[in-house]
């Protein structure tokens, strides 16, 4: 494998991944799409599937996760597409709102006792008791900051991060786009990204970082980086596709059997 298979990989991705925004866009307007900004609260049973949050990258809308959504279903996962805007400050994105992540997590329940049945016996209604349930994180490059940060806020709340193509010690092409205000804290050697490491990560939240050795937008991290793992902290790569590739059916299975660890 080497720069050029990565290269076609990402190539034979982009057909899916741009299939799969368009029916997502198209499901969304019609109500079906499970896609979420700050504010949107999902009533749902406990015993529904594990649940994750998809965290686009910059320059990219919410729908571009869709194929992925879309593969996790199928594997029994319960998947949303997160909405926020990417040239936003990194860590007003984190934070705005910051009860926002903690009401989508506690607006479970579960069913503790029968209030009402039929003569046949049925149960028609329940009692219900509130639960808060940890959920999920996978988000592709700059998305990958963000949960990682969510983490850090919100520990007791998040299962696992998967952060797939994240600069974390930033990427060139930031420096070409100086006004846009997360490409500041995105540049290689940035302060955000040095306070953001320097805090560490939560040792009750498990990581995944997954990169691609032929990323063309990312740089490489640095090998400091790979071998700081603690048990909470794994380090994966691939070489079959680059940057957005790592978003294509090539890497859904990589990502599933992460999320099922």
């Amino acid at each position: 494998m080497g720069f050029l298979d990565a290269m076609k990989g990402d190539l034979q991705s982009l057909t899916p991944i741009l299939a799969a925004s368009l029916l997502s866009r198209i499901e969304a307007r019609m109500g079906l799409e499970k896609v979420i900004d700050l504010d949107t609260i999902i009533d749902a049973e406990v015993s529904n599937p594990q649940r994750v949050l998809l965290l686009h990258g910059f320059g990219l809308k919410e729908h571009s996760m869709a194929g992925l959504g879309y593969s996790l279903r199928k594997q029994g996962f319960e998947s949303f597409l997160r909405k926020y805007s990417s040239g936003d400050d990194l860590r007003a994105v984190a934070q705005r709102k910051s009860d926002s992540l903690t009401r989508f997590c506690q607006n479970s329940y579960q069913k503790v006792s029968p209030l009402k049945s039929n003569e046949g016996g049925l149960i028609k209604y329940w009692e219900r008791e509130p639960l808060t349930r940890k959920v999920s994180i996978v988000g592709h490059s700059e998305g990958g900051l963000v949960g990682c940060e969510k983490a850090q806020n919100n520990p007791h709340l998040v299962n696992k991060v998967i952060a797939v193509g994240t600069p974390v010690y930033g990427s060139p092409l930031a420096h070409f786009l100086p006004w846009v205000p997360s490409c500041r804290q995105m540049r290689v050697g940035s302060q955000y990204l040095q306070e953001l490491w320097d805090r560490g990560l939560p040792e009750e939240v498990e990581f995944h970082f997954v990169f691609s050795r032929y990323d063309q937008i990312v740089s490489p991290p640095p090998t400091h980086f790979t071998q700081r793992r603690r048990a909470n902290v794994h380090v994966h790569f691939v070489d079959n596709v680059g940057h957005l590739g790592l978003i294509g059916p090539k890497c859904y299975g990589l990502i599933s059997d992460l999320l099922k660890l």
